[in-house]
């Protein structure tokens, strides 16, 4: 099976017509990828579900093209090139694009042929266009979530064995991904997170931030739609700005996630005694999350004079945490 290496280009080309089929059922405002009521009748095709690239564009009338260009690492670091990614859609003879750099990804690691391009590209809900870039494990999909004309555009990894992929689905009227790690829906940005464009379309998360005269708390937790947590991201600044940083079920990441009821496990075992090994632990009730980093080796994660909380708890719908506990 060919690999993507330099400046590869790929090309999934236009058309189809059909009767506009009822609007989805309204979701809620923070999970919602529901087309706008402003939207155009060919926008609308398709909404309610995910379709194949060849099915939404059959008759000629709507287009999608993908294109991409980067450089492999190996070639060097002077003339390497981000890999990028450029989304062109067509409705209503009007023409939408977008663009998004993945420095992170790899083109050489990209395993497909223009046929499984075709394939494995989609369209959900009518306006959420969407490109999978798979690798022999795992992958990125590439998301660009059509609004007032306009094209958001994000990235989400997934996990995968050798045979399997990401799966879409359209569910309450929000996107849902699923992969060997479970399913999680995708909500628009908030307005007032820089890391994402306006309606950017990213993974159901909660999150919190607290100030204190011990520091700053900043806490995300990415959730599956049963609640579950599929990753966690935090951290702890003091005042005179020395900083502890965690992260779990990132990419790169070396910690492992176990899941119980209602309770989610993290693990280093990197460390050569393992009953020293650094170990936290989210638990859960209701709308209610509470992070305790139970034992941690603190070099790992912390700067000198910087210290993780004991216990932070983090309510769903909340922008503040509800509580921070500090050593004393």
């Amino acid at each position: 099976m060919p690999k993507l290496r330099v400046a590869a280009t790929m090309l999934l080309l236009a058309g189809c017509t059909a009767a506009n089929p009822p609007a989805p059922t309204a979701a809620p405002k923070a999970a919602s990828a529901a087309t706008p009521a402003a939207a155009s009748p060919s926008a609308a095709f398709g909404a309610g579900t995910c379709l194949p690239l060849a099915q939404w564009q059959a008759e000629g009338k709507r287009g999608f093209v993908v294109a991409s260009a980067g450089t492999s690492p190996e070639q060097g670091e002077a003339d390497a090139q981000p890999f990028t990614v450029n989304f062109k859609v067509t409705l209503d003879g009007k023409a939408s694009t977008g663009q998004l750099a993945l420095p992170e990804v790899d083109p050489a690691a990209i395993v497909f042929d223009d046929q499984e391009l075709q394939q494995n590209a989609q369209v959900c809900n009518g306006h959420v266009f969407i490109a999978n870039l798979a690798e022999e494990r795992g992958g990125t999909l590439v998301i660009g979530n059509l609004q007032d004309g306009a094209l958001a555009m994000t990235s989400l990894a997934y996990a995968s064995g050798d045979e399997d992929s990401a799966e879409l689905s359209v569910k309450d009227g929000a996107v849902v991904v699923t992969d060997r790690n479970g399913s999680v829906r995708l909500q628009e940005s908030s307005a007032t997170d820089p890391a994402t464009p306006a309606h950017g379309l990213v993974a159901e998360s909660a999150q919190c931030e607290q100030d204190a005269p011990q520091g700053h708390t900043w806490l995300r937790l990415a959730l599956d739609t049963d609640g579950g947590v599929r990753s966690m991201e935090y951290t702890a600044t003091m005042s005179g700005g020395a900083s502890c940083t965690v992260s779990a079920g990132l990419a790169g990441d070396k910690a492992s996630l176990s899941q119980g009821k209602n309770v989610t496990d993290i693990r280093w075992d990197d460390n050569e005694d393992p009953s020293q090994a650094s170990h936290m632990r989210v638990s859960r009730n209701g709308d209610v999350y509470t992070l305790e980093p139970l034992r941690y080796d603190h070099p790992q994660f912390c700067g000198q004079s910087a210290q993780l909380a004991n216990v932070i708890k983090l309510h769903r719908n909340s922008p503040s945490c509800a509580s921070v506990e500090w050593p004393k």
